[in-house]
Order: C-alpha cells, then sequence, then structure tokens
C-alpha cells in the first residue's frame, strides 16, 4: 500500500514537472516574439529618427542655405539642440531704411569642394536663398530683414515666410507676370499659379502648409552686347536702383523729386457721365438723317453731323463708344446703306487716331480706385502724390486753356512741369523698365517720335571716321565716353534692324552706365537739351537729319542758344537741309535761358535714344492686380 502511494506521488510530480517546463517554454517563446517586436520597433525608430536627422542635417546644410546658413541655424549651448530661425522681409522696412536694389541674376554660392568636376557656383536648395539673391540682399544686411523661429521643414528646406501683399509688391516691381489672359483683382487667386519674369519662375501651389512657392532662375545665358563695350564700362558706375521709383511704376505712377508721386488715371467716369448727359440733350440721329439727306455736305462735314468731330457730338460716338468698338455703335433701322459704311470707315479712322488725351487735376481720385490702397500697402506717401485723370477728346476739341503738348497728351503749363520733371527721372537703372500696361502705353506715347526714327535708321550717328576708340580722344575730355555711347547706341540700332534677342542684366547695367557718363556731360544744368528733344518732335527730327550728315568736329564746335522760349539751332546748320524750319529756331517751354555746347546736344541725343532702348526692352507687369487676392501667407521654399 505504502508502495503505490510512492508510485502515485511521483507520477503526480512528473506530470507537475512537465506542466510547469511547458508554461517556462511558451513564456520564453512569448518573451522572445515580444522581444524581437520591441528591438524591430526601435530599430524602425531609430532608423525613421536618423532618416529624419540626416534630411534635418540636409535642411541646414550648407548646400541647402549657401551663405545664410550661420544666421538660419544657431546652436544652443551645450549643442544638445539646434534652432533655426529664418529671415522674414517687408516692404514698409524696406522703403523705411532707404534700400537701394541691386538687382543680379542668381549665380549660387561658392563651392569649396576641391573636385576637378564640381562646379565653382552652385545654387542653394532653399530657393528662397537664390531669390534674396537676385534682390541683393545678403546675411550682412540686417537692417533690411529680421529674423524669426521656425518649427519645422518644409519638403526637407528650412522655408521662408512671406505677406502675400510684400511678395506681390516686390514682384511687381521685378516685372514678373501672370499666365492668366484677365487677372482677376476681386477673386482668390486660383492655385496652381505660375509668374515668369526676367529672374526666373514662381510657381504657386496648395500644400498642407498653405499657399507654397518655389523660385526657379532661368538659364543663364550669354551677353547681347559686346565684350569690348563690357570691357569698357566695367569700371564705371551704374546708375542707383530708386525703390520708391519702381514700386509706384508698378502701380501706374511715375517718380518726382523730393519723394513725390504722379499718377495718371484712366477717364474719370463722373466727367463721362455728366458730357454723356449733355450729349443726350443734342438732336436725334432721325434728325440729323434729315439734315444730311436735305443738304449737299462733303463727306468730312457729313460725319461731323451724323457722329461728331467737335464738342457737340452724339453720343454714340463718343470716345468711350468707339473704344468698345464698332458693335457699341447703335444702328438706326433706316440708316441708308451709304451712310453705314461711313459709319464704319468713320469708325475704322476714329480708332487710328487714338485721340488727344486732356490732362486735369483730379484730387483724391487715388482713393476710389484700387491703386490707391497699394500706396499705402507699399510705404509710399499718398499725401506727396499729384493726382490726374484723362478725357480723350479728338484734335478739333482741344481748346487754348489745354495749349501745351507732350506726345498725344494736352494740358495746362503746370502740368506740362510735372511731366518734365517725371520725364528727366525715368533714366535706365541698371535692371528692365517694368511699367504697367498703361504706363508703358503712356511712356510710349511720349517717345513715340523717337521710336518712329529708330525704325527708319541704318544708324544712330555715323562713325565712320574713326577706325578705334582711341581716336575719340581727339574729340576732347569727354570724347571717350561720347564715343563708346555712340558705338553702343549703334550696336542696340544694329541689333533691332537685324536680330530678335534677350538682353542680359549685365547690358541693363551697361546702358544704365553709359547713360551715367552722359549725363555727366550734359551736367544737371544742361538736362533741360534733353527735356527739349523729348517735348518737341520737331527738334529730334531736325537733329536726327543734321547728325546724320555732319562731321563730328562741326558738331563739338557749334553752340545752341535758348532764349525767350525759343531754342536756336542756326549753327549746326552747316549744309542745307529739306527741313521746313529753315531759321532752325524751335519754340521749347519750360528751359531756362542759356547756351549749350556741341558737346552737351551731342550726349543728350544719344542719351535720349539709350534711354529709349532701356524703354524699349521693357517688361510689362500685371502681378500687382493680385494684392488683394493673394493668400495672406505664403512659405517659400
Amino acid at each position: 500500500m505504502a508502495s503505490m502511494d510512492v508510485h502515485e506521488h511521483l507520477r503526480r510530480a512528473g506530470n507537475s514537472g512537465s506542466a510547469s517546463d511547458w508554461i517556462s517554454a511558451t513564456s520564453s517563446i512569448v518573451a522572445s516574439i515580444v522581444g524581437l517586436v520591441t528591438l524591430l520597433t526601435v530599430y524602425v525608430a531609430a532608423m525613421q529618427i536618423l532618416s529624419r536627422r540626416q534630411l534635418y542635417r540636409l535642411g541646414v546644410s550648407t548646400k541647402s542655405l549657401g551663405p545664410w546658413k550661420s544666421r538660419v541655424v544657431t546652436p544652443s549651448l551645450l549643442r544638445m539642440q539646434t534652432q533655426i530661425s529664418t529671415p522674414t522681409v517687408s516692404l514698409r522696412k524696406l522703403v523705411k531704411n532707404d534700400w537701394q536694389p541691386k538687382i543680379t541674376f542668381p549665380v549660387g554660392f561658392n563651392n569649396k569642394s576641391t573636385k576637378a568636376d564640381s562646379d565653382p557656383e552652385i545654387l542653394a536648395e532653399a530657393s528662397w536663398v537664390n531669390f534674396l539673391q537676385a534682390l541683393g540682399l545678403t546675411p550682412e544686411c540686417t537692417e533690411f530683414y529680421e529674423m524669426q523661429s521656425e518649427s519645422e521643414l518644409v519638403n526637407g528646406i528650412v522655408p521662408m515666410r512671406w505677406k502675400g501683399r510684400d511678395l506681390v509688391g516686390i514682384c511687381s516691381m521685378l516685372g514678373f507676370q501672370s499666365h492668366e489672359a484677365k487677372p482677376s483683382a476681386k477673386t482668390p487667386m486660383p492655385l496652381p499659379m505660375l509668374w515668369s519674369g526676367p529672374l526666373g519662375w514662381l510657381q504657386f501651389r496648395a500644400s498642407s502648409e498653405g499657399c507654397v512657392v518655389e523660385y526657379r532662375r532661368r538659364a543663364a545665358f550669354q551677353n547681347q552686347l559686346s565684350v569690348e563695350r563690357h570691357n569698357y564700362y566695367i569700371d564705371l558706375k551704374p546708375r542707383p536702383l530708386c525703390l520708391k521709383s519702381r514700386l509706384w511704376q508698378s502701380i501706374n505712377g511715375l517718380y518726382l523729386p523730393d519723394d513725390r508721386l504722379l499718377y495718371i488715371g484712366s477717364s474719370d467716369p463722373v466727367t463721362e457721365k455728366l458730357r454723356d448727359r449733355r450729349e443726350n440733350t443734342q438732336h436725334s440721329m432721325d434728325e440729323r438723317c434729315e439734315e444730311v439727306m436735305a443738304s449737299d455736305m462733303s463727306n468730312e462735314k457729313m460725319m461731323r453731323v451724323m457722329w461728331g468731330k467737335k464738342a457737340d457730338r452724339p453720343k454714340a460716338a463718343s470716345p468711350g463708344a468707339i473704344e468698345k468698338g464698332p458693335s457699341q455703335l447703335p444702328q438706326s433701322e433706316f440708316l441708308p446703306e451709304f451712310l453705314r459704311e461711313l459709319s464704319s470707315a468713320m469708325v475704322l479712322k476714329s480708332e487710328q487716331s487714338n485721340h488727344f488725351q486732356v490732362l486735369r487735376r483730379c484730387p483724391g481720385l487715388l482713393s476710389i480706385i484700387v491703386e490707391g490702397e497699394l500706396v499705402g500697402i507699399r510705404g509710399l506717401d499718398l499725401s506727396r502724390c499729384h493726382e490726374l485723370n484723362r478725357t480723350y477728346v479728338d484734335p478739333e476739341e482741344v481748346t487754348q486753356e489745354f495749349e501745351h503738348s507732350l506726345g498725344r497728351f494736352r494740358m495746362k503749363i503746370d502740368l506740362l512741369d510735372l511731366l518734365k520733371k517725371a520725364v528727366l527721372l525715368l533714366q535706365p537703372d541698371g535692371f528692365y523698365f517694368t511699367p504697367t500696361k498703361h504706363l508703358c502705353s503712356d511712356v510710349n506715347e511720349i517717345w513715340q517720335h523717337v521710336t518712329d526714327h529708330s525704325d527708319k535708321l541704318p544708324f544712330i550717328f555715323p562713325l565712320d571716321q574713326l577706325k578705334g576708340s582711341e581716336e575719340g580722344k581727339r574729340w576732347g575730355e569727354n570724347g571717350i565716353h561720347l564715343f563708346h555711347a555712340i558705338d553702343l547706341c549703334n550696336q542696340f540700332q544694329h541689333i533691332k534692324m537685324e536680330s530678335r534677342v534677350m538682353f542680359t542684366i549685365e547690358d541693363m547695367v551697361i546702358i544704365s552706365k553709359a547713360s551715367n557718363s552722359l549725363r555727366g556731360i550734359v551736367t544737371e544744368s544742361g538736362t533741360d537739351i534733353i527735356w527739349a528733344m523729348i517735348v518737341s518732335p520737331d527738334l529730334f527730327s531736325f537733329l536726327v537729319e543734321r547728325f546724320a550728315i555732319m562731321d563730328v568736329q562741326d558738331v563739338l564746335k557749334a553752340t545752341v542758344e535758348y532764349k525767350g522760349e525759343v531754342l536756336d539751332c542756326t549753327a549746326l546748320n552747316t549744309i542745307p537741309t529739306n527741313t521746313g524750319n529753315p531759321g532752325m529756331k524751335f519754340p521749347v517751354p519750360l528751359m531756362s535761358n542759356g547756351t549749350f555746347s556741341g558737346a552737351q546736344v551731342l550726349a543728350a541725343f544719344v542719351d535720349v535714344f539709350l534711354t529709349y532702348f532701356w524703354i524699349d526692352k521693357c517688361w510689362i507687369s500685371d502681378v500687382a492686380v493680385y494684392d488683394a487676392t493673394i493668400p495672406q501667407s505664403v512659405t517659400m521654399c
């Protein structure tokens, strides 16, 4: 009995040991699996951390940030954590600190790599670094930007935050253009969006970070002006860029001395309504038809009676209706066929005539239009602005009250004086002329007589008698500058007539340097002679004809005198010409009495052409219209 108890006890003990072993083994297996999963989790997490750390290190590396790394990345005291900050730029701060832009084509930064196949210049991965380089803003320009903390990277890049309106203002100043047929100032800016300009492209898109923009520069290309011209002007200084002038041009205005502004608006709708009310009181179309049918009139008089060439013209042929096209002209159902044909001819003729534009002061104009808000946003002073509006009239309607002219503008003498000051400040400044569409049209109107001659001339001034630039020294102390400027003008004229090219920023700088050197010959007191050539197409035509046949020495020996609002150019009449002004005396307003040397006259003549070539190569900007529709904050990465 005792033996059986022993065996039973052993059997039970064996079964108990087997269960413990099974439990122990199972626990070990589970622990191993948990450990393996934990190890895999830790490994994956570590790899992710290392990957993010590597991406982070690339984002804050010199390759990504270029010269801005020292400003963006700041190690903590114990080097346990790195603090990131990013620059912010505002137009108000730039204007307040009187920033003078030095716009250049972004070429990247020095690559310190010693590899033989490495590029000497490389672009930063962060596009805002290249964009700021194009603006001439470096980390050392601490007075023009502020640094703010940044919590994370965007697309592996330390981002730069812009206020949408500041970016619009700067891009409009740089000549960027949208690709929308009709940009709207009333609906939100559609995304994605592409802007292009002489410096490259801005690509806007929507993302989880909001509106993200990337800057991409254009491919580098060669200068179009000769190496000799670039070598000669390399040590001369260009005319400095004026930030306020460029900002004002981007919203359809012109800059005046003493930080004053000049705005020429479109036709005043209030004035047009008052004129329409007056015109509605005139005879009906039926009455005019009866008058025409009952009288023996010439075609010109018939058109005047039917559709108006005087101040009492009917509403149908008002300039506002003509600008909208023939479809806006009402047709009487019983109008004779020959009068309908005459109507079409009259509309076509009116469209081609372009009408004169009478300028009047209109205080408060900017307060009721969108450009008025842009003035304040750009940090400009609206109280220092002269506001004008225009009225389109037929030539016969211009009264003696508005006898003074500039292009197709007609105005009083006080407004002509304002335009004179603005025109003389419109000078090549080392970057492309970047006006709005309307400002470009106005400037082209003023320089139209220069365009007419440039479209026909084989060269601006003959240099056949000179074999090289050294020969220019015989012209006198300023002869060498004159020679190179004339040769530069001839190059531009040859390119215009023979080929189509895109000039580089370096070419634009050469124009600025040449113009600046010529202004040194003309001197500040002699800029009136430049004004005379702009305001008087007859004088400019005379000079074009004279300089095409005169010897350089004869030009330099001559003097031109201004007295009693008449410029006497008799000294230049060394050879008979076909000009219709045998006295060689030209009425020119707003000049001071004095005598101009032949060198000053020639330098002014060449400077007018250089300014024309600069204007002719303009980039018309339309992105200012997005000021109210662009997202409030834009991330540039």
